[in-house]
């Protein structure tokens, strides 16, 4: 039985990878000199989009660089639709947020992501023109992120950067993850105080309420 899991398991290897462009097996591995030469073959957009967010995932910062000039779309997204910088800012890995930042990726589709991030990753936003007021889709600021997910030190982080608890939009109070879209999805909004109270965080509602009083 052993052997046939073991020979099963080498199969679906062996398929997998005579399924898988060769550019994205390389920008897996982070393999430059063959990124190089795979990429002068000029591979199909669908091919380059999927080798950077892979790069990315493997944070392998000098291939996504790579990937970028040779034609990649710093916008790609993963198969669960978490975009490049998404990624990158889960990941933690500063450099690779300011590469997507500087070519111009677009903040919102991260914003989510922020409310676990250091502020030396928000600060990377910052320094690339957010305006922490600024809400994503659902009309959520980072500031409401950090609050409804109980980081207080971010609370504190886009305070003292201009974040207004009065203009900090709504975000997910509750919620509930919808299998056939493969997201999050609210049922119901609430905005940064009134989340942070529901929650009894207490040190956050404090912040936000002192913040909404000067």
């Amino acid at each position: 039985m052993r052997l046939l899991i073991t020979s099963l398991l080498a199969a679906g290897s062996v398929l997998f990878s005579a399924c898988t462009p060769p550019l994205v097996i390389k920008a897996q591995n982070g393999d430059l000199d063959a990124i190089r030469a795979l990429l002068a073959k000029n591979p199909e957009q669908a091919v380059k989009d999927e080798a950077f967010v892979e790069a990315v995932t493997g944070r392998h910062d000098e291939a996504a660089a790579l990937l970028l000039d040779g034609g990649a779309n710093v916008e790609a997204a993963n198969e669960f639709h978490a975009s490049a910088l998404k990624i990158a800012v889960n990941k933690a890995d500063a450099a690779l947020v300011k590469l997507l930042l500087d070519r111009k990726a677009r903040m919102n589709t991260a914003f989510d992501a922020l409310n676990n991030a250091s502020p030396t990753i928000a600060t990377i936003f910052l320094d690339h023109g957010l305006d922490p007021n600024t809400g994503d889709a659902t009309g959520a600021t980072p500031l409401a992120h950090a609050a409804c997910s109980g980081q207080t030190d971010l609370v504190r982080f886009w305070l003292e950067h201009g974040a207004d608890p009065r203009l900090a939009g709504k975000a997910c109070k509750i919620s509930h993850f919808d299998v056939e879209s493969v997201q999050v999805v609210c049922d119901a909004t609430a905005t940064a105080l009134e989340c942070a109270k529901s929650k009894g965080y207490a040190q956050i509602t404090a912040l936000l309420e002192a913040a909404a009083k000067k």
